[in-house]
Formats: C-alpha cells, sequence, structure tokens
C-alpha cells in the first residue's frame, strides 16, 4: 500500500515536491492557503483539500513547504486536533526555510504529541524541484530521518542528516550565503560587463565555461540576458533569509560582512519592485538602476 502524505503548501517548490511524491507512488493529500493550487494537483492524481486539519487526517507523514515560522506554526496549530488523535503522522517534515529557534520552539511543542519533527530545507531552486534533484539539509532525530527517506529521495538526489533540530536550518544560513553571493557576483559582472559595452551573450558562455562558472550562471544567467525576472524563488524570500542567517550568526559568533552587504542589496531591490513579482536573480534590475547614468 502507498505511503499516504500530506503535503502542506503548494507554491512553486511545494507543487513540484508534492508532483514528484505522486510520481513515485506516494499518495498525496494537499492544502494551501489558495484552494485552486491544491486543486490542480488533483490533475496528477493527489487529493486536495480546504484545511490543513483535513489534508493531515490518515497521513503517516506530512511535509510543509511555507513562506515563514509563522506561517509554519499557524499551519500545525490548526492540525493540534489531528495530532492528539490515535491516527497522528509518524514524523512531521519542514521544507520551509526558518529560524533555528523557530524550529526549537515546534520541535518541542511537537514532543507533547510524540510526534517527531524534522527542519530540511532544501537547495536546488525551482529547477531542482521540478526535475527532483533537490539537496536535503536535514536536522533532527536519526531515526525520523530513516522513515521519511524514502519519500526524500523521491523529491531529491541528495539527503544529509547535519545534526540534532536546527541543524538543517542552519545550514540552510550557510548555503544563503553561498547562494545569494553568487547571483550578486552574477548580476555585478553582468553590469560591469554591459558598461565596457562588452556582448553579454558572449560573456555569459565565458564565465560559465571557467572559474567562474556556478549554479546561478546555469540557470539564472540566460533568463537574465532575456529579461525574465518571473520568480523561482522570491527576492523577498532571500531577504528573509538572509536576515536568519545574520540573527544566526550574532548568537553563534562569526563575522559576516558579506552577508550584510547581501542583505542591504535586496533591501534595496525590495524598495524598487512590488513584492512578489520577481526572483532572486532580479538583483540586477537594482545593478541597472544603480548604473544608470
Amino acid at each position: 500500500m502507498a505511503t499516504t502524505c500530506a503535503f502542506l503548501g503548494m507554491g512553486t517548490m511545494g507543487f513540484s515536491m508534492a508532483k514528484n511524491l505522486l510520481a513515485r507512488g506516494f499518495a498525496v493529500r494537499a492544502w494551501n492557503r489558495n484552494y485552486d493550487k491544491a486543486k490542480a494537483l488533483t490533475e496528477f492524481g493527489g487529493s486536495a483539500h480546504e484545511s490543513a486539519r483535513e489534508a493531515v487526517q490518515g497521513a503517516e507523514l506530512v511535509f510543509l513547504c511555507v513562506t515563514n515560522g509563522e506561517a509554519v506554526k499557524g499551519v500545525l496549530t490548526d492540525c493540534e486536533s489531528v495530532f492528539s488523535a490515535e491516527n497522528k503522522p509518524k514524523a512531521i517534515i519542514d521544507h520551509s526555510t526558518i529560524a533555528p529557534s523557530e524550529v526549537l520552539e515546534i520541535g518541542e511543542k511537537l514532543a507533547e504529541f510524540g510526534i517527531p519533527f524534522l527542519d530540511a530545507p532544501v537547495t536546488g531552486g525551482d529547477v531542482g524541484a521540478k526535475n527532483g534533484t533537490l539537496t536535503f539539509m536535514v536536522g533532527g532525530d536519526a531515526q525520523a530521518l530513516e522513515l521519511a527517506r524514502p519519500a526524500l529521495e523521491s523529491m531529491g538526489k541528495k539527503v544529509f542528516h547535519l545534526g540534532p533540530l536546527g541543524s538543517g536550518q542552519r545550514g540552510k544560513c550557510v548555503n544563503q550565503i553561498a547562494c545569494a553571493g553568487s547571483v550578486a557576483a552574477m548580476c555585478e559582472a553582468f553590469g560591469f560587463a554591459s558598461a565596457l559595452g562588452l556582448n553579454l551573450e558572449a560573456m555569459l558562455e565565458i564565465l560559465r565555461s571557467g572559474a567562474a562558472g556556478s549554479w546561478s550562471l546555469d540557470n539564472y544567467g540566460p533568463r537574465v540576458l532575456k529579461g525574465d525576472f518571473a520568480p523561482g524563488f522570491l527576492a523577498e524570500h532571500m531577504l528573509k533569509d538572509l536576515k536568519i542567517t545574520l540573527r544566526e550568526g550574532e548568537i553563534s559568533g562569526p563575522i559576516l560582512p558579506l552577508t550584510d552587504l547581501l542583505a542591504e542589496l535586496y533591501s534595496r531591490l525590495m524598495e524598487i519592485v512590488p513584492p512578489g513579482t520577481v526572483g532572486n536573480h532580479g538583483l540586477h534590475l537594482l545593478y541597472q538602476e544603480m548604473n544608470k547614468k
């Protein structure tokens, strides 16, 4: 019998991840604040539910991929009546990017119901979610991870257990420094090349083929040159992640001057674009604005 999963959050990432679960034989009960997004999964064999509480009923594993820590807590609070019943899930796995302190708070609350909690943020972007090639950074109980591993491996290629609860989000903080830095480097390079009158298509191929090559150049570079800034991963979500990283840095002690600068750049970007309109590669728009003569 197929393992029944609830998937809460049908955004760009969550919808593709849930589709991959269905494609690999899992039963998926979907919920999203916008019901139509959950309903769209029924075309691929999933079921859509009007409340998170309804979606998690009978689910052996519960996955979340929502906006922030408050959203995670709100969704799980709505499900508490189900969690107190006999058919509560074997594990809850959160793919959202939230603060490690929030992970510990949520984990402590779920422990009252006897439900293991894993923080399992991802890297690989919307392309990785669509292609099932995501990498998972997991914190929490090793036995709970083994229960969830077959499902995780249906959505991604690599699963890393980084340590106790909260370790996955700390790993995501590290990842976002490198990711945002790579995007900013690409946008600054493009801005400089443009100012020098160089052919951007040629420069993109040069950068991709040499030591400067990166995931950002391969996946975002062509979009930038086409003027396609549609979000796969929203710019404001990158800003949120960088702020989480800076707060974690204040707790842990390392100096993060690049992260400070990246957060400033994304803050400035959000001053010139409407929320929800551009991906994190939209940072190129800020460089265009700054470079206006």
